[in-house]
């Protein structure tokens, strides 16, 4: 009977720390897995930037940039200058400057703002369709992004260093870019003799975080300009947005869903499994928002949400963790060396939410997306797209995947989107 009680025991004993194991095992694989997805949402895998460096990354290049990778003269045989401006956070940021081919040129130009993770040669193929109606073109890279200057990596520079924002700090550099293409045109126009009648015109022109950071940079400008500050970069005559996102909160939720969605599926049989694939999406776009910097500007627009819903108790709740997340920014930027460049200017232009930007807005806006997108969901520009004020146009293209809308329908991308930029932008001169 002894020995019997010993055996029962040991194979308890030996069960509990199996099952003590499997649980250490599978609570282990759970933080890995969120915290690894979180990273590469923060450094995408085709993340190459090369401060400094005089060539451009040739790898991990997108299917719809073969033979358009190297420059606008060797690849379109468009004559251009390699330029390079300061922001105002004291970064270099380097790009090309692709002139109107005709004398005198017209004082209109482009600004191209490239998505997350790539760089100025996003629209470069799209360059020569501005070149060709005599618009000047400005093809840069934003910080940490090509061979623009970076920021140091926490904690050696301010949090959340050199990870990307998906807008919320990128916005900054296309402020610098249309202060940029401003001078560039000023600079020509005074050589013609029609310089002191002549009125710049500028176009902003996003994909992705891109076409995010373009959104808040023109509401940010259009904001200033109301409260009669907008003498150094006056706002954008016409605003293009190709696949842009809602928030990121919304971009990483469906990130996240998208990775679980082989386990989702297996476990909609299981009611247990259903729920830690949730919780396990809950944490990986929480940990992404916190390693993006995007906790307090999250939690600000869930609190204006829970505000419009008459939900008071809750919008306490969401403007305590902003104000939390905003306090613990502060701390970790004030233990770097470089803390002052990150509160220069306001996150997201000042706004909590893209659809916040875009209903602020007062200029022509044009939205694209395409219907295959998997990564940003053409909703997203639907919501835009309702939310924004006239003038404006939506395009939906029922081939195209992420960023390959003139790719997909290069003919159509140059009767609309060009059509459109052109009626407002030569429409009153």
């Amino acid at each position: 009977m002894n020995i019997l009680a010993g055996v029962l025991w040991v194979l308890g004993s030996g069960f509990k720390a199996l099952l003590l194991c499997s649980v250490l095992a599978l609570s282990l694989a759970f933080c890995s897995a969120a915290l690894y997805v979180s990273h590469r949402i923060a450094f995408p895998p085709w993340h190459d930037p090369r401060p400094g460096s005089s060539s451009l990354t040739q790898k991990r290049m997108p299917e719809a940039w073969a033979g358009f990778t190297l420059d606008p003269y060797t690849s379109l045989g468009l004559q251009f200058e390699s330029v390079a401006f300061r922001s105002r956070s004291g970064r270099w940021l380097r790009g090309w400057w692709v002139p109107a081919p005709v004398e005198p040129p017209a004082p209109i130009g482009v600004v191209c703002v490239h998505g997350g993770g790539r760089d100025r040669r996003a629209f470069m193929r799209q360059s020569v369709l501005f070149h060709r109606r005599g618009w000047s073109v400005l093809l840069f890279d934003c910080t940490g992004h090509g061979t623009s200057d970076a920021r140091h990596r926490f904690p050696l520079g301010a949090w959340p260093g050199a990870a990307i924002t998906y807008g919320t700090l990128e916005w900054s550099d296309v402020i610098d870019a249309l202060r940029y293409t401003y001078e560039r045109i000023r600079e020509q126009a005074q050589r013609s003799a029609a310089a002191s009648s002549v009125r710049i015109r500028v176009a902003l022109v996003g994909t992705s975080q891109g076409a995010v950071s373009a959104a808040y940079a023109a509401a940010y400008l259009t904001r200033r300009f109301e409260q009669g500050d907008g003498a150094a970069c006056p706002p954008v005559d016409v605003l293009v947005l190709e696949n842009p996102f809602t928030s990121p909160l919304a971009l990483f939720a469906h990130l996240a869903s998208h990775v679980a969605m082989p386990v989702a599926r297996y476990g909609s049989r299981w009611c247990f499994l259903r729920h830690v694939v949730r919780f396990w999406v809950m944490t990986c776009t929480t940990l992404a928002l916190f390693r993006t910097g995007n906790v307090a500007l999250t939690c600000r627009m869930l609190a204006k949400a829970c505000e419009r819903e008459g939900q008071p108790y809750r919008c306490a709740w969401w403007q305590g963790i902003a104000t939390l997340g905003q306090l613990l920014s502060v701390s970790l930027s004030l233990s770097s060396s470089s803390s002052s460049s990150s509160r220069e200017t306001p996150p997201a232009g000042g706004f909590d939410s893209v659809a916040e930007a875009v209903q602020a807005l007062k200029c022509p806006v044009f939205f694209m997306h395409g219907m295959k997108d998997w990564i940003v969901p053409y909703k997203h520009s639907v919501q835009l797209y309702k939310a924004a004020n006239e003038p404006k146009e939506l395009w939906l293209s029922a081939e195209a995947g992420h960023t390959m809308m003139y790719h997909c329908e290069p003919d159509t991308f140059e009767t609309r989107v060009c059509g459109f930029m052109e009626r407002y932008l030569r429409g009153s001169m």
